[in-house]
């Protein structure tokens, strides 16, 4: 093994590739996601039961049920809450008594044609109390079968959306979770909040994450040699032009400060003299 490496062969882990907010939009573009039909609003489902909840590739939807989710209206506010059960990092027993499982709230955001909730109502809805994933029927509408969906196709519904949208890479249902915590970082959200959406608790959570082109390149940019000093006095000029377009700040001690903008007058008070 050893030798191997050494040569370059099994030294780089092929790991599911996140789906970027770029695709995530071409998939609802071209209908790969949404309610148009019952195929896209189980794709919906699925992908955002691990990009919501961190749901793992396979076995955590296996046994879910629709009554591990409960929507609620407050005020103008949309939620689903997600109740979760047994999973790889938490199995129950009395070695795991100190421990609970895992329960998110997920705020929905301004209501509009994407909006969650509407889709994991309508979908509930039709599939009922029980297992989660229906056999979608083929077709104009949203019809299921009461037949559970089989597990060879519950396992590749992922691999199978991004194929149909023309997506190039190493795409599998873990690419959900992997989105998560790759949405997550790439926001600047704290490392504890990410492990509460994807239930992990060990730093195996970094595993998942992929930084964004623009964080690559400003670690390169701090790596970078020192700029000269021409390269410096073009970035100070440059500075000096864009500032010298700003309006300029008029001082009168007799009057109140003002600042003189076009077909705007904005007045400054001194928070001392009133």
């Amino acid at each position: 093994m050893k030798q191997l490496a050494t040569e370059g062969i099994g030294v780089t882990i092929r790991q599911a590739d996140p789906i970027s907010p770029e695709m995530e939009n071409a998939l609802w573009e071209g209908g790969h996601l949404g309610m148009k039909t019952s195929i896209a609003l189980t794709n919906t489902i699925f992908f955002y039961n691990c990009k919501l909840f961190g749901l793992r590739g396979l076995d955590e939807h296996r046994s879910l049920v629709t009554e591990q989710f409960k929507l609620d209206k407050i005020s103008d506010k949309m939620f689903i809450t997600f109740y979760g059960r047994t999973s790889k990092n938490f199995a129950g027993g009395l070695n795991q008594r100190n421990l609970t499982a895992k329960e998110v709230k997920h705020d929905c955001g301004p209501d509009g044609p994407r909006n969650l909730f509407h889709v994991y109502q309508t979908y509930i809805d039709m599939v009922g109390p029980g297992s989660m994933y229906r056999r979608p029927l083929a077709g104009e509408g949203l019809k299921y079968s009461k037949q559970v969906m089989g597990v060879n196709k519950l396992g590749k519904i992922i691999k199978d959306m991004c194929s149909g949208a023309g997506f190039h890479g190493n795409f599998s249902n873990h690419s959900g979770k992997r989105t998560c915590a790759t949405n997550l970082f790439q926001s600047g959200i704290e490392e504890q909040l990410v492990m509460s959406r994807t239930g992990h608790r060990s730093t195996a959570v970094r595993n998942y994450k992929r930084p964004s082109q623009e964080q690559l390149s400003a670690v390169s940019m701090a790596l970078n040699p020192p700029k000269l000093g021409s390269e410096e006095n073009e970035c100070a000029a440059e500075f000096e032009a864009n500032n010298s377009k700003l309006p300029k700040l008029m001082v009168d001690p007799m009057r109140t400060p003002m600042i003189n903008i076009t077909n705007c007058n904005v007045h400054i008070f001194d928070a001392g003299n009133k």
